[in-house]
């Protein structure tokens, strides 16, 4: 009885090895790792300067922002900026909205204007230097 337990045992041990290395080396070689993610991520930092008037639109600029100076709109291209605002983790938007909606209307509006930085607004109009929110630019690789 004892030889019948040992040679089941031992036959049950050699054919989880022998079903071991086929999958093994299925998984070596058909692992692919995930990609890095196609982003660039910063954080926009306060204090944001306020556009002049009552309203809602608010600059940022820091050394990043201006090294982004290249993808930015401009006057031969209005919406030629990629980047992306989110607050925490909801996107701002529209994009590259006139400052005049920025200012006025608000609600996560932002532009991306060279020679300017971001011009944009809170989700809720509220001031970014105070509302405890998270604001991070997104460039696309």
């Amino acid at each position: 009885m004892q030889s019948w337990t040992l040679s089941r045992t031992l036959g049950l041990g050699l054919g989880l090895l022998a079903l071991y290395f086929p999958v093994a080396i299925y998984l070596k070689y058909s692992y692919f790792p995930p990609p890095e993610p196609p982003v660039i991520r910063t954080f926009m930092l306060p204090p944001f300067t306020k556009v002049d008037g009552d309203g809602h639109a608010y600059q940022a600029s820091s050394e990043y922002i201006a090294s982004l100076d290249a993808l930015a709109d401009s006057r031969d291209d209005s919406a030629s900026s990629p980047i992306l605002i989110y607050e925490n983790d909801k996107p701002l938007g529209p994009a590259h909205s006139s400052h005049e909606d920025i200012e006025k209307i608000g609600y996560g509006r932002f532009s991306h204007w060279r020679g300017m930085g971001i011009i944009f607004s809170a989700s809720d109009v509220t001031d970014p230097n105070t509302n405890g929110r998270r604001y991070t630019v997104v460039v696309p690789k």
